[in-house]
């Protein structure tokens, strides 16, 4: 957890669970996509707790966010090679 939105929050299995799932995706995806996912590998996850981290990634710069008409999304950040 880098940025310090998300440092600041408490580190629980779920979220360092829902973070390496999120870190593995290569698209954008959604919170209730990512859900799904994580209910189907066997994370006990909630929902709030999936748009919680999304959205404190998002700000803390480690997700793209892509606000579409319908619903938003995030993928993971590519690194910037100079």
């Amino acid at each position: 957890m880098r940025g310090s939105a998300l440092a600041n929050q408490r580190s629980t299995r779920q979220r360092r669970e829902l973070l390496t799932l999120f870190q593995a995706g290569e698209d954008f995806a959604s919170a209730r996509f990512l859900h799904a996912v994580a209910e189907a590998k066997g994370i006990m996850v909630g929902l709030t707790t999936v748009y919680r981290t999304l959205r404190l990634l998002g700000a803390d710069g480690g997700a793209d966010v892509y606000c579409g008409r319908i619903q938003t999304s995030w993928r993971r950040r590519q690194r910037q090679y100079r």
